[in-house]
């Protein structure tokens, strides 16, 4: 007040960085950035350098307040479904595993029933049964195999196969 009458100020905020959202996983930029205004999961995805030629769609995840969102990425980007494309909140994360991160279950009558890595590349279904010990002798039932394929977070596809005829030689392995 000695050397200024009335003295007023102007502050003018230069960046807004208290709304972070989070990328981890297959993201070409993971880490932290701030939304600035209302963005959705495909401008989100954006922000976040895009998705790594690895990154298992159909095991994306939103995580939002301690809880696991269905929001299926896969329909969203594979398959055009819009009504995935969910406006994203301040603290929300976004998790895109490898696929070689990623695991098949086999269960049953086999000599070790339990998760089987699903690699890099995949598994058959031969393989996936024989690093789990193979089919257990009159236990199992070959013709009847099933397989039961997420194909998002809130659904999956469900598959009948007959493994005698992949084992005979008349069919060919199932990927």
């Amino acid at each position: 007040s000695e050397v200024f009458n009335d003295p007023w100020l102007t502050v003018e905020l230069d960046v807004a960085e208290s709304q972070p959202i989070y990328f981890l996983g297959e993201f070409r930029s993971a880490g932290v950035a701030y939304l600035e205004r209302p963005t959705n999961v495909i401008e989100a995805i954006a922000m976040g350098g895009g998705l790594e030629e690895d990154a298992y769609l159909a095991g994306a995840r939103l995580l939002r307040n301690n809880q696991i969102c269905t929001v299926d990425l896969h329909a969203l980007l594979r398959e055009g479904d819009f009504s995935q494309n969910v406006t994203v909140q301040a603290r929300d994360a976004i998790f895109a595993p490898r696929k070689e991160d990623m695991s098949v279950y086999v269960l049953g009558a086999v000599g070790s029933p339990g998760s089987v890595a699903y690699g890099a590349d995949g598994r058959s279904l031969l393989q996936a049964v024989s690093m789990s010990g193979g089919l257990v002798d009159k236990a199992a039932l070959p013709e009847q195999v099933r397989i039961l394929r997420p194909l998002s977070p809130t659904s999956a596809e469900f598959i009948l196969v007959n493994m005698k005829t992949m084992l005979t030689g008349a069919a060919l392995d199932y990927q």
